[in-house]
């Protein structure tokens, strides 16, 4: 039988299923940013034609660094270039519009990122099913309270 002191109980229950489930998906997307190791690295060439301030996507998801850029005669100096959200970024018009050999290395995604990412989808998943769980709770105290008045005689 369910009574009003086992509500307390439940309601802790389930702030304490949500609070678990919080730290599980930091703590799981704190693992997979640490699944990229180096021995996930890679190393790429990229042809690419670039505007000025114009950001070029690049070979390779994460962590892309740029080690060197060059066209047909020179090399070009890092200050002509920079790397923002893994693309490539030319700062110097003077290369504006031309071909340009970017090499960079960059880390591929691995099983160990991958399983993770799957375990954070999943918390997600569930964490979804929370505020159902709270009501069939509640929904189940309430109904628990009205037919335990009905089997009572008297008054209440």
């Amino acid at each position: 039988m369910v009574n009003m002191q086992d509500l307390g109980t439940l309601a802790v229950l389930l702030v304490v299923v949500t609070i678990v489930a919080a730290m599980g998906v930091l703590v799981s997307a704190q693992v997979q940013d640490e699944a990229i190791t180096f021995q996930d690295k890679s190393t790429a060439t990229d042809e690419v034609t670039a505007l000025v301030d114009t950001e070029v996507d690049l070979t390779g998801e994460h962590s892309v660094v740029i080690t060197e850029v060059t066209n047909s005669s020179n090399t070009l100096d890092p200050s002509n270039y920079t790397e923002q959200n893994n693309n490539f970024v030319l700062l110097d018009s003077t290369y504006n519009n031309t071909k340009l050999n970017v090499t960079h290395d960059y880390y591929t995604e691995n099983s160990a990122y991958n399983i993770t990412g799957e375990g954070i989808n999943s918390i997600d998943t569930l964490s979804g099913f929370l505020p159902v769980v709270a009501i069939v709770i509640i929904a189940s105290v309430i109904i628990g309270i009205v037919a335990s008045s009905f089997g009572r005689k008297g008054g209440f």
